[in-house]
This record gives structure tokens, sequence and C-alpha cells, in this order.
């Protein structure tokens, strides 16, 4: 907070040319009403950046959500507030900032949060977790309505989604079967909708348990499909499943081999980037996609087809 402008110096003296920030929600409103200190500090980092040549890239939701709203990311109400959140921010940044994200991995804000237990709130109810995947949906959907309606010529909007690659550990139907559930809920609950206006049908079976009559409302599909303009897309540690046992973890070489893993990048005219990172614990992927408006890119993967693309 008080040494921005040395790490903004630090990125132009490593060559950056983009840095992807986070804005804080909590600090930035109060209620409904902008806290001028929280929002100054942003404006203050945009300027640093631009003086520096390191282009801004603004996120408005990375998992910190404002404690006075009753239900979180259960209740509807909240996407709406997301919406006034997004414009409050964008009269104070809009003028500097050129790329915008609504949400960051909305998976880990309701399956890994309200399912999961994993993150804030920490509760383990698989409603409150569709419930809060479908809201943050809306929230994309509404608030890049809103943005673009509001936006300069140019203004890129966009939403980063982590996908993990799935696959069965076997060809036995059992085993292809949970896979492809994991995948719908992991990967095809949020991609779909945007990519096509409906959640697909067999998720939409798998969760009719948890799925309540009134959750979508005439009108939230059409704001996902309209919302599509930058997709950011993470593919983390590849997962091989097998029925009633536990996680196998896969790097990227193993998976090419485990289960036909195929990137489509340059071919379809798309800038791909697969970015390897040795940890401890796993190798990771990270897959940066940037997809023209008349383009698309097509992630393949046995038992799995996932297109991210213009309709």
């Amino acid at each position: 907070y008080h040494r921005y402008r040395e790490d903004v110096d630090l990125m132009a003296g490593l060559g950056f040319g983009t840095y992807r920030f986070s804005v804080s929600w909590p600090r930035v409103m109060d209620g409904d009403r902008v806290n001028e200190k929280g929002m100054d500090f942003y404006s203050r980092l945009v300027d640093a950046l631009l003086e520096r040549g390191v282009a801004p890239w603004l996120t408005l939701y990375h998992w910190d959500l404002p404690a006075s709203l009753p239900g979180g990311w259960t209740n509807r109400d909240t996407a709406l507030r997301f919406v006034d959140y997004a414009l409050a921010v964008h009269e104070r940044l809009g003028d500097r900032v050129g790329t915008w994200t609504t949400l960051n991995e909305p998976w880990c804000s309701s399956f890994l949060s309200y399912a999961g237990g994993a993150h804030a709130p920490g509760h383990t109810d698989p409603r409150e977790a569709v419930r809060a995947g479908h809201h943050l949906l809306l929230a994309h959907g509404l608030a890049t309505r809103a943005l673009r309606e509001a936006s300069r010529p140019g203004t890129e909007l966009g939403i980063t989604l982590n996908f993990t690659p799935v696959a069965p550990a076997t060809d036995a139907p059992s085993d292809v079967d949970v896979a492809r559930r994991i995948d719908g809920t992991a990967n095809r609950f949020f991609a779909h909708p945007i990519f096509t206006g409906e959640y697909p049908d067999d998720v939409r079976a798998d969760l009719a348990p948890y799925w309540d009559d009134d959750l979508v409302a005439d009108g939230d599909l059409a704001a996902y499909l309209a919302s599509l303009q930058r997709v950011r897309g993470l593919a983390l540690a590849g997962q091989v499943h097998a029925l009633g046992k536990a996680v196998l973890q896969r790097g990227l070489a193993r998976m090419q081999c485990r289960a036909g893993f195929f990137l489509h990048g340059r071919q379809a005219g798309v800038d791909a980037a697969v970015f390897l990172q040795q940890t401890e614990k796993a190798r990771r992927i990270a897959l940066v996609l940037t997809v023209p408006e008349d383009q698309r890119a097509v992630l393949l993967q046995k038992h799995m087809l996932l297109e991210l693309g213009y309709q």
C-alpha cells in the first residue's frame, strides 16, 4: 500500500507491459457510498503505472466481498450491488484503464466456498454453491453490459475462468461418468452459459436436487451471452478421476500421454501462451487465451470439448 511506486518501478525495470491487479470491493465502497480514500489509492496506482509505460489491467472481484451484503453470493441482490460497484470504479478509473476483468475464478467463490468449505464463508451446502455460481455469472453479465455502455471505444471487458482438465482413470463407464460430472461443475457450469446462453443439460440434471426452481430468472442467460469479449483461461494441474478413489494430479506432460490433452491455438489465429512453473507440490500449466472477435480457439481433451469463441 505504501510502497506501490517502488513496485511499479520494479515492474518497469523488468519490462512489464501490463500489470493485472485486483480492486478490493470493501476498500472502495462503504455500503452504497464510495470510500474516497480507498478509491484514491487505486487512482494513484493507475497513474503510476501509466507514467512508467505499464498498462493497467483491472480485476473487479478477487474474492473479497463486503460483509454487509446479506447472504453473500447466495443472494441475487449481490449481483445487482456488484453492478453498482463496477460502475463506481469505472467512473473514477475508466478514463485511464482499458482492460477490465469482472470476476476472478468464480468457481472458487462458489463451489469451493459454499460447498467445499475451503474459502470464505466456509460452508458445505451444495444448494448454496449452485445459487452462488449462478449469481456470480449474473453479476458478470450485468456488469459487463453496464460497463460496455459506459466505456470509451476500445475498452476490453472480460472474465477469468480457472479450467481444470479432467480425464477418467480408465475407460470404465463409472470413471467416465465421474470425470464428466467433475468437468461439468468445474468447467462447463461457467464456460457454457457464457458462450451459448444456456447451462449444459447434463449439468442441470446432475445438480437438479440442488437447483431451486426460481434460481434462473427471465433474461439471466441472455445477459451471460451478451457479455463475451475477452476470456482468460487458467488451466491448472490436470486431474484423473476414478469412481471412489482419490484425485490423481497430473502435470502437462503426463496429461498429454494419459488423457490426450491438445491445444489448438495458432492455427485458429489465436495468441496462446503456455507457461509452466515447477512447484514443490505439482507442476501446473497456465493457459492464457486472447480471442479475437472473429476467431475461436478449441481446447480438446478426451471426454471433453470446450469451445472458446464467439457464437
